[in-house]
């Protein structure tokens, strides 16, 4: 989800499992860094405000919260209504933690966001391996059109960015159809070419979006 003045680095959104919404908690940015031509900063590899009360555990060197899809929900929707820094969500699958034990990008940025969810019956199974309980599996595909209910019910703009060309406006089709009220301010397949980041990123920023 972003806030009005960041968006997220679209060098970094091709597996569609990253979102970012607005926090007002304390904001520590040692990895931001100014898109030129935009007014706006990347944020892909900004640590982000930790979730407040999330039981966080290690997994594999990775954080892991451990809370139910509606806590989850709740804190997304608490860090979108703020108008403050981006609250990244990564929904971790066992596919992203073994790239990431080679992509140190990839490693920071999960590390770092504010909360991380268990994709997949594979990261509840690693978890409890190693005597780790979670809550429930909360898969990116099904937590999308849970913030889409939630973006509507609050009157939130949603904008989808990433995939090829075409995809996200159809999702934005379908989200739309799903759930009346929700305000699609924007769909684009993104780039990760960091010649096309000013441009996305001032697309982004001028529809106003929250998710």
């Amino acid at each position: 989800m972003w806030p009005s003045a960041a968006s997220r680095r679209p060098s970094e959104r091709n597996d569609g499992s990253a979102t970012e919404a607005a926090a007002g908690s304390t904001w520590d940015r040692p990895y931001t860094r100014p898109v030129p031509g935009t007014g706006v900063s990347s944020t892909s590899l900004s640590p982000g405000p930790l979730a407040e009360g999330t039981d966080r555990v290690q997994l594999l060197g990775l954080p892991l919260d451990r809370c139910t899809r509606d806590q989850a929900l709740d804190r997304c929707g608490l860090a979108a209504a703020s108008h403050g820094p981006p609250l990244r969500v990564v929904t971790l699958n066992p596919e992203m933690v073994v790239r990431a034990g080679r992509d140190p990008a990839l490693f920071d940025a999960i590390r770092g966001a504010g909360l991380v969810l268990p994709d997949g019956m594979g990261i509840a199974w690693a978890a409890r391996r190693l005597g780790v309980e979670v809550p429930e599996r909360i898969a990116g595909a099904d937590f999308l059109p849970d913030l889409a209910r939630l973006a509507a019910e609050r009157g939130l703009g949603l904008f989808l960015l990433g995939g090829r060309p075409g995809v996200a406006a159809a999702a934005g089709q379908r989200l739309v159809r799903d759930h009346p009220g929700l305000r699609l301010v924007g769909a684009w397949p993104g780039s990760p070419a960091p010649a096309e980041a000013a441009e996305i990123c001032q697309r982004v920023e001028a529809a106003g979006a929250a998710v």
